[in-house]
């Protein structure tokens, strides 16, 4: 249930897919939580700009999250865009 909307789920893959495009990468989506994590160590990034992607990758999943607990306890609308900005701009903002 929960690979399902972390990864699967058509909003929260446009989020993914719009992180691919930040990285300028184009890869296969995971659906499990390890292999997910695993693929956003890039290569031929030094440790710092690898713990930001890592970081981007934590802040992603807790968005997803706050904004499924959202929909589900007070009748909210989940929006792939309100989730990539937020993720952006505050991403730790519950």
């Amino acid at each position: 249930m929960t690979e399902h909307l972390f990864f699967e789920c058509r909003i929260t893959r446009v989020v993914w897919e719009k992180c691919d495009k930040l990285k300028r990468l184009s890869s296969v989506h995971h659906n499990q939580f390890k292999a997910s994590f695993q693929q956003f160590h890039i290569l031929d990034l030094n440790v710092k700009h690898d713990l930001i992607w890592k970081g981007k990758w934590v802040a992603i999943i807790w968005r997803i999250w706050n904004d499924r607990n959202r929909v589900v306890l007070r009748q909210g609308k989940i929006d792939c865009e309100e989730i990539w900005y937020m993720v952006q701009m505050n991403p730790w903002h519950g």
